[in-house]
């Protein structure tokens, strides 16, 4: 990317102030590797919390991975609800995968063995991946050094100065990769997702997010007609 220290700066403000307004965020709970791959292909189209209360809706629809990975397309979009952005293609993606990976090993279970090259590699083999699921559950499955970017991300950090315009995902999700140390990526990820759901350019992160913590404006003496302040009363 073009100017890399002047976007590095102003990534870094950006997480510093977002850190000040809303707090660092608790660690997801770790769910198991379908699951995240689920939720990977959810969250590509919609916030975090659309997507985990879409995928709520799957697993009290169906017993389990298995009888979705026989369903219909239309089946399963049904339980997104007709509002759901993408639903049909999602839920041909999750068919997709499914069926991949049941039958390659005859079961649903994943990385239960090898590293994390082996596992990375598994998920660039499946048709029906993308980057940004690998990505994601390379990064909350196997705590690898890498940082998802979905399109909503991306609008935001080009908005906020954080990244060259003109770059495309790839060269971002490196980018990022380069700023944010293993140790924080998690945690630097889930903010900068959670501002990038609720982003209205413009705003101040913590109108975005009621439940964040604001620093009450201190009282001021109300001024007379002359424009001097009046004395406080005496108690």
């Amino acid at each position: 990317m073009k100017d890399n220290v002047d976007y590095a700066a102003n990534l870094k403000k950006l997480c510093n102030r977002l850190r000040r307004e809303l707090g660092t965020p608790a660690k997801p709970d770790p769910l198991d590797p379908v699951s995240e791959i689920l939720l990977a292909c959810l969250t590509a189209y919609t916030t975090e919390s659309q997507a985990k209360t879409a995928l709520h809706h799957l697993q009290k629809a169906f017993v389990d991975f298995n009888e979705l990975r026989v369903c219909r397309i239309d089946e399963i979009a049904e339980v997104f609800g007709a509002r759901f952005p993408h639903a049909k293609d999602i839920a041909g993606q999750i068919i997709t995968l499914l069926k991949q990976i049941f039958d390659r090993q005859d079961h649903l279970n994943l990385f239960q063995s090898g590293g994390k090259r082996e596992a990375k590699a598994f998920l660039e083999s499946l048709e029906g991946s993308t980057p940004y699921l690998i990505s994601r559950v390379m990064l909350y499955c196997l705590n690898a050094h890498s940082f998802p970017v979905n399109a909503s991300l991306l609008e935001m950090l080009r908005n906020e100065n954080a990244i060259d315009p003109a770059a495309e995902p790839a060269a971002v999700q490196t980018f990022l990769e380069r700023q944010i140390p293993a140790s924080k990526i998690q945690k630097t990820y889930a903010l900068l997702r959670h501002y990038a759901d609720h982003y209205q350019p413009g705003t101040a992160a913590a109108d975005k997010n009621p439940s964040a913590p604001k620093t009450p404006r201190k009282k001021t003496a109300p001024k007379n007609k002359t424009g001097k302040k009046k004395p406080a009363k005496s108690q």
